[in-house]
């Protein structure tokens, strides 16, 4: 149950209650790119601020192309407040062959579970990823953090309009 729940006739509408209904978004207003770098840096744009001892239903569009596949794609993986959890689920194409005709559904677990998506070069493609984020005793940042899967000269792009949104239920 939400914190607006509990609010009564002419009651008086607090922060918590705001919160236990007001959705966190976040969207890139700009493309990003990464060239020759396996290393993961945090995303410019999607990340959220998250309170202590909360439940969050979370989802995730991500736009983003690179080069051909095997020879750039792209890897990613989420922070969080200390103590947090994710369960996660992920539509995506994968890194070995078949994009645009077979795509991965993967459970993610913990916030530093790495997701290995394949890009074709030819085209934007777009993962969708859903769950739910648990937080501990501290608040914090929840974060897409990623990179190029295997370095290249061709950039592997997230593209502005990819977009971030949690809802807090507990």
């Amino acid at each position: 149950m939400t914190a607006l729940g509990s609010l009564l006739a002419a009651g008086r509408l607090t922060s918590a209650a705001i919160q236990g209904i007001a959705p966190l978004a976040s969207i890139k207003a700009l493309d990003e790119s990464v060239t020759s770098s396996t290393t993961l840096q945090n995303d410019d744009a999607l990340w959220l601020p998250v309170a202590a001892n909360a439940g969050y239903f979370v989802l995730c569009w991500l736009d983003y192309q690179g080069g051909t596949q095997g020879s750039s794609d792209l890897k990613l993986q989420w922070t969080g407040p200390a103590g947090s959890s994710l369960s996660l689920s992920a539509v995506y194409y994968p890194t070995s062959g078949g994009v645009g005709a077979n795509t991965n559904l993967s459970a993610i677990t913990g916030l530093s579970t790495l997701i290995e998506a394949g890009t074709d070069g030819a085209r934007a493609l777009a993962m969708l990823m859903f769950g739910t984020l648990l937080t501990g005793s501290t608040p914090g940042t929840f974060q897409l953090q990623w990179a190029q899967n295997t370095s290249s000269a061709t950039a592997t792009t997230v593209h502005a309009m990819s977009a971030l949104g949690a809802w807090q239920v507990q």
